[in-house]
């Protein structure tokens, strides 16, 4: 079928669906198009899903040498998180959200550019143009997805070099903004809350309200997991160290 300017094909084989441009309409006429469908059909049956990320492969199988663009590589690396993972997940299937901060805006202005006519002039002046229309950390996170895309494409040999391997440790990078991730416990809502039922008094005059209370301002006071303050002995505090001996303490 006809999608955006391109051959695409849409097909269930062996429980995987191949969701994908074949090329453009006006590169591939539709015999040749058809032709390369059937023969990424059957690669797909023969060697499984991996097989329908070298679509670019099979364009110069049939003759036609230009090189993907950088958002056809950057579809196959999405691609690849999305049903068997990459390296740095460590296997793991992409989540949604890693797989959407591919889909942003900010790189189309090169996407439609051949990977192989990408340079490192074109990196350093697509990313001094974003980082003029602000927002330097979404433009330094957007160029660490053109990074990866390009390790992508040079894996593939789809270019020699990496372009972006000179702006990785250029001046002109964005600088990493550190967010203080530190709840307050004097102020805020926390602050308020604390307060609050520090000052609290139970209704009834009972050593179950007072406990649950003390364990709420433990594990607040002190970081803590419900889970980790609910099951303490009196013999896992050391008064006179002003410690607490943690046995189980919760990862994650």
């Amino acid at each position: 079928s006809q999608r955006s300017g391109s051959w695409h094909l849409k097909k269930m084989i062996n429980g995987y669906q191949i969701d994908r441009a074949i090329g453009r309409i006006e590169e591939i006429d539709q015999s040749e198009a058809e032709e390369m469908a059937l023969a990424l059909i059957k690669s797909v049956r023969e060697y499984g899903p991996i097989a329908a990320e070298r679509i670019d492969k099979l364009k110069r199988e049939f003759g036609h040498n230009k090189g993907p663009t950088l958002q056809d590589v950057a579809d196959e690396l999405v691609k690849r998180g999305g049903t068997i993972g990459t390296k740095k997940t460590k296997g793991e299937i992409w989540k949604p959200k890693s797989i959407k901060t591919f889909k942003q805006p900010r790189l189309q202005e090169l996407s439609a550019k051949p990977v192989d006519q990408i340079t490192e002039e074109d990196i350093e002046s697509w990313y001094r143009s974003q980082i003029d229309k602000g927002s330097p950390a979404a433009v330094d996170n957007a160029f660490i997805n053109l990074n990866r895309t390009m390790k992508w494409a040079r894996t593939n040999r789809y270019i020699k070099s990496n372009p972006c391997e000179a702006m990785v440790s250029s001046e002109l990078r964005a600088p990493k903004t550190t967010r203080n991730t530190r709840l307050e416990k004097t102020t805020g809502e926390l602050g308020n809350f604390l307060s609050a039922l520090i000052n609290y008094e139970t209704v009834q005059k009972k050593n179950t309200d007072q406990t649950i209370k003390d364990i709420l301002l433990l594990a607040l006071l002190y970081g803590r997991r419900w889970d980790e303050v609910r099951p303490l002995r009196w013999e896992q505090i050391d008064f006179d160290r002003d410690s607490i001996f943690l046995p189980g303490e919760t990862r994650g």
